[in-house]
This record gives structure tokens, sequence and C-alpha cells, in this order.
């Protein structure tokens, strides 16, 4: 079993999946993801999407960390309410 460490994706879903591409996480694999998942890059939606099927695959073999930009994306902007 191998600890897959990644880090830093921001909304950059092509990058990823060229990444999962070259080290093939098998199902037995741990796959740790640090955060920063989202912001800057234009596909977030995908990684959101990448990371959810992850979740799926490898159950209790993936960890997910929330790193400052899920923190900044979960805030609540000064007087606006959240629905």
């Amino acid at each position: 079993m191998r600890t897959i460490i990644i880090g830093d994706v921001h909304g950059c879903a092509e990058t990823l999946w060229e990444l999962l591409y070259q080290v093939e996480p098998g199902a037995s694999d741990r796959i740790v993801l640090l955060g920063d998942l989202f912001d800057r890059g234009r596909h977030s939606w995908e990684v959101f999407q990448t990371v959810k099927k992850l979740q799926k695959d490898h159950g209790d073999n993936f960890i997910l960390l929330r790193g400052n930009h899920e923190d900044y994306l979960l805030q609540e902007s000064p007087g606006e309410e959240i629905m």
C-alpha cells in the first residue's frame, strides 16, 4: 500500500487527472488531499467531482483535509446571509 499525498490543486482538474494517471492509485492505496482544492483555476466543479469519485473508490483509504482556500469559501461575507 502506498500513501499518495496531493496538495494545492486550486481548481486545476486536468493537472489533477494527469497526476492521478501517472501514479495510478490502486484500491489499497491511501490518498491524502491536503486542501486548497478550489479557487484560482477554472475547473473547481470538475475537481469536486473527481474528489467525490476518489472518496467513493477509496473509502477509508481517502483522507481530505480542508485548506485555507476552503475556509475562505465557507466564510460568510460581511453583511450577507448564507442561505
